[in-house]
């Protein structure tokens, strides 16, 4: 999965109710309104700014790249929670702020999002074209960047120095193996439909129901950007997909092929 989905994405417990962050949060939320608190939060994008409101409560600071850092680095959740008490948080922050020299993440996003230090373009980040935006990537002038992302991007987080060893790969994730393992390009572009909104789409959710065929768009896309032979049978069929999206992608992806030249060894040119 490393380098096609984002790691946020893969353990994202939000609407997940068997994964421990979400029950976590459901034990805290009740705990609050034990102690006779009214309690408002919204587990799906947060009741308020997550990262300012972490950064004003002293419990880590913002870096260069716009992302929330801890001591732990920034592959974690933020959650808040609205409630009628006036509260005061002491904590004592001893987390050195980035290198007033240091652009490894700027220098590392694909699409130059990152347009200077705390400053991103959010139009041409590739975890909104891959989720939120780009929903025809034939028109997409970025696209050819995408490299193999096919639902958001860890680009920048990956160059920041101190993360390199925050992601440890030591705890399973409530179902994750059942999509997971078969979540390859040529996988994806010929799955079926059924999968995709019962497995998938719950998962992957920024992506809603009823479109989930732009899984298919973008997996044919990281085809396109990492073209290998194998994938041309593939491309072909899908250009009788149900989904005329698809299907236009796909002869799309077929032309760009053949004006790049990229497909002449195969076809014995």
């Amino acid at each position: 999965m490393k380098g096609r989905v984002a790691k946020y994405y893969l353990t994202d417990g939000r609407r997940h109710t068997d994964s421990e962050g979400y029950k976590t949060s459901v034990a805290f939320e009740k705990y609050l309104a034990d102690c006779g608190l009214q309690v408002a939060t919204d587990r799906d994008f947060g009741i308020t700014a997550l990262r300012w409101a972490g950064m004003k409560a002293g419990i880590g600071i913002i870096r260069k790249n716009n992302f929330f850092y801890t001591e732990k680095g920034s592959y974690q959740y933020l959650e808040a929670f609205l409630i009628d008490e006036p509260l005061q948080y002491i904590v004592e922050n001893q987390i050195r702020p980035c290198a007033e020299k240091c652009n490894l993440c700027m220098r590392s996003c694909p699409t130059e999002s990152l347009e200077a230090p705390y400053m991103m373009c959010r139009n041409t980040c590739v975890s909104c074209l891959t989720t939120w935006d780009g929903w025809d990537l034939r028109t997409e002038p970025l696209q050819n960047k995408f490299e193999k992302w096919i639902y958001g991007c860890d680009a920048c987080q990956d160059a920041w120095p101190h993360n390199r060893k925050a992601w440890k790969d030591t705890e399973e994730f409530p179902e994750l193996e059942a999509w997971s393992s078969h979540f390859t390009d040529t996988e994806i572009v010929l799955a079926e439909y059924s999968w995709l909104r019962s497995v998938v789409q719950p998962k992957l959710w920024y992506i809603p129901q009823g479109k989930e065929w732009r899984y298919k768009t973008n997996a044919l896309n990281a085809m396109l950007n990492n073209y290998d032979p194998k994938y041309l049978p593939v491309i072909k069929k899908v250009c009788q997909d149900e989904y005329r999206e698809v299907r236009d992608m796909a002869e799309w992806v077929l032309e760009e092929i053949e004006r790049k030249g990229i497909g002449e060894s195969e076809n014995g040119q």
